[in-house]
């Protein structure tokens, strides 16, 4: 009989924050969302939105994109971001030019050229499960929407 593993999200070390973000599409339409967490798992900031009919890898992309964008802008300036795109994750440390997602991913590794130290770590769906609702929330919104700490946790 094989054995059970358990999947389950962990935190960042001390003075780190994590990033989860998470993509989807339904009906045709894409969504992307995230969740900022600090060392112990506070919910720091959140955000979720459509982005219009676009291919689930450029979700994940755009998620991350979004999701690295609030992270600097918030000051965090060691940031684990954490995304079940293996596919998203090899785009932007591949050194593959010719991809349809090349807008997307050159503004990701901008974000990464910055004065920062962001690691990259793919999690199973599983480990991922705060990133995953967001994207849910807004399918059918026309924006990106920040969720600040107070409307999250009661």
């Amino acid at each position: 009989m094989g054995r059970r593993q358990e999947i389950r999200w962990d935190p960042p070390a001390r003075g780190w924050v994590a990033l989860n973000t998470d993509g989807s599409v339904k009906n045709g339409q894409a969504a992307a969302g995230g969740v900022l967490r600090d060392d112990s798992a506070r919910i720091l900031k959140a955000f979720a939105g459509n982005i219009g009919e676009v291919s689930i890898t450029r979700a994940e992309l755009e998620g991350m994109v979004h999701g690295l964008k609030m992270a600097w802008d918030e000051g965090f300036r060691r940031v684990v971001l954490q995304t079940d795109s293996q596919a998203a994750i090899r785009l932007i440390e591949g050194a593959e030019e010719r991809t349809p997602h090349f807008l997307a991913v050159q503004s990701a590794r901008r974000l990464l050229d910055r004065d920062w130290q962001v690691r990259l770590v793919h999690v199973f769906r599983e480990g991922n499960y705060a990133a995953d609702y967001p994207p849910q929330w807004d399918i059918d919104c026309r924006s990106v929407s920040i969720l600040e700490r107070s409307r999250i946790q009661s």
